[in-house]
């Protein structure tokens, strides 16, 4: 599966949640395991852009987003 989507993958919207209707909070305060998700796009060699989804996320420090994206910026 993921060699199928490593050929169309362009863009990714990374988000964490809380429950199953508690989207749009920090990344690395919800239920995603933010580890499990930087191996997992590693390990398939998905190349992609992507940005963080937070809800009224222009609102806070993206400087702490990038910061636990921090992996994903070797790719």
């Amino acid at each position: 599966m993921s060699y199928k989507l490593k050929l169309i993958v362009l863009h990714l919207h990374i988000a964490d949640r809380e429950g199953m209707n508690g989207e749009g909070i920090q990344i690395g305060e919800g239920d995603v395991v933010l580890e499990d998700l930087i191996e997992h796009l590693d390990k398939s060699s998905i190349c992609a852009q992507f940005v963080p989804e937070i809800w009224q996320g222009h609102t806070k420090v993206l400087a702490e987003v990038f910061g636990k994206l921090r992996p994903l910026y070797k790719k």
